[in-house]
Order: C-alpha cells, then sequence, then structure tokens
C-alpha cells in the first residue's frame, strides 16, 4: 500500500493531506513546541516539533498527534 503526505505551513496553520492508497484525508494542524519544559500549541512557526491535526475523508473523521523524537524523526 502506496502512503504519501504532504505538510505545508497555511497562514498561522498547517494543511496535512495524506493518501493512503486510494483514499485521501485532508487535515487541519496546529503546532507546538517544548518551550522551557513545557508544550505549548500554537500558530505555526518553523521551531515547531509536534502538530495536533484533525482531519477527515467523506464521512470518516479522526485527530492525530504527531510529535518529533530524539533522533529527528
Amino acid at each position: 500500500m502506496m502512503v504519501r503526505s504532504t505538510v505545508e505551513i497555511n497562514g498561522t496553520t498547517y494543511t496535512v493531506i495524506w493518501q493512503v492508497g486510494g483514499e485521501e484525508y485532508i487535515g487541519a494542524a496546529i503546532g507546538a513546541a517544548n518551550l522551557k519544559g513545557s508544550i505549548i500549541f500554537g500558530e505555526a512557526v518553523a521551531n515547531d516539533t509536534a502538530l495536533a491535526v484533525s482531519y477527515g475523508s467523506g464521512g470518516n473523521f479522526g485527530l492525530a498527534l504527531f510529535v518529533e523524537q530524539e533522533n529527528r524523526q
């Protein structure tokens, strides 16, 4: 199964698109960064290390949280 994804800053949020098999999921995300030991969510900025995404496809929807790991993956 082929999986493709794109993430783009779109003003103060991110646009996230996944293509999984023949289905496309489109989402909007806010970013997050570790600031003095606390995770702060907010507007999209270059030093974000996490994304909170709400997405949908057809009648399906969901929430996802992506966090960059120490090895930068």
